[in-house]
C-alpha cells in the first residue's frame, strides 16, 4: 500500500495536468481547432506576402516574410511536441502494462 501511495507521490501534479490535457484521444477537437486557426493564418500571411510583393515595398516584404517564419515555426514546433507526446504516452502506456502484468504473475 505505501509503495502505491509512493508512486503517486512521484507523480507531479504539473505532469498529470500537461499529460491529461494532451492525451491522444482526449482534445482532438482542441487540436483540430489549432491546426484549422494555423491554416486561416497562414492564408492570410500568404495574402498579405502577395499583397506586399505587388506593392514593391522590401521593407513591408521583409517583416510579412519574418512574420511568415514565426508562424510556420510555431506549428512545426506544437505539431512535434504533439507527436512527442503521443509517442511517450504511448510507450508508457506499454511500459506500464508490462509492470501490471509482472505484478500479477508474481503475486504482488
Amino acid at each position: 500500500m505505501e509503495s502505491k501511495q509512493s508512486s503517486r507521490e512521484d507523480f507531479s501534479s504539473a505532469k498529470a495536468v500537461l499529460l491529461g490535457a494532451l492525451a491522444p484521444g482526449v482534445n482532438v477537437p482542441t487540436w483540430n481547432t489549432l491546426k484549422i486557426s494555423f491554416l486561416m493564418l497562414g492564408l492570410c500571411l500568404a495574402a498579405m506576402l502577395g499583397l506586399a510583393f505587388s506593392s514593391r515595398d522590401s521593407g513591408l516584404v521583409f517583416h510579412v516574410t519574418f512574420l511568415v517564419l514565426i508562424t510556420g515555426t510555431l506549428f512545426l514546433l506544437l505539431t512535434r511536441y504533439h507527436d512527442f507526446l503521443i509517442y511517450s504516452w504511448n510507450s508508457e502506456n506499454v511500459w506500464l502494462s508490462q509492470e501490471k502484468k509482472v505484478n500479477y504473475l508474481c503475486g504482488e
